[in-house]
Parts: structure tokens; C-alpha cells; sequence
């Protein structure tokens, strides 16, 4: 693996996390050894996730229609809370 392309890229995880390959690879060339050996999906540019695209949602009304066996409302039973009887 070439890590020419690779020469600004930060290792994410690790015990070298956040240290540049080629900084590692001066410092400790055994672990870029092992990681090549061992965790080579360390040494790949990472693919950010690609922001969507927002979508505003569209609000829809719902149907009007009663179901059967739903509760009726119950127009007889009238309660003025404003008003006292004497």
C-alpha cells in the first residue's frame, strides 16, 4: 500500500489516533507494518456521509370520516360554566 496520498491523513482510532500517518510512520514504522497487516481499513480515506438533501414535509389533512363504533359527541349535554343560576 502507498501512502504517498496518504500523507495528510489522521489516523481516526488507534493508539496513534489523531497523528498523521506519515508522522506515525516516522515515529513507530512497526505499527504502520502491523496496521497493514492487521487493520488495513485504517490506512483508507474515510467516506464522509453525504449530506440529504431536506425534504420539507407536506401535511395532509385526515379524512373526516367517522368510524363505526366511535364514540358520538352528545349535543343534549350542554354545560355553560360561565353562567350562575340564583
Amino acid at each position: 500500500m502507498h501512502l504517498g496520498k496518504q500523507k495528510d491523513m489522521k489516523f481516526r482510532t488507534g493508539k496513534y489516533a489523531g497523528l498523521s500517518v506519515e508522522y506515525v510512520k516516522k515515529i513507530a514504522p512497526w505499527y504502520i507494518q502491523w496496521v497493514r497487516e492487521n487493520r488495513p481499513e485504517m490506512l483508507r480515506e474515510s467516506r464522509q456521509p453525504q449530506p440529504k438533501p431536506y425534504k420539507k414535509p407536506v401535511y395532509v389533512d385526515p379524512p373526516d370520516i367517522p368510524r363505526p363504533g366511535a364514540m358520538q359527541p352528545n349535543y343534549d349535554f350542554d354545560i355553560d360554566l360561565e353562567r350562575k343560576e340564583d
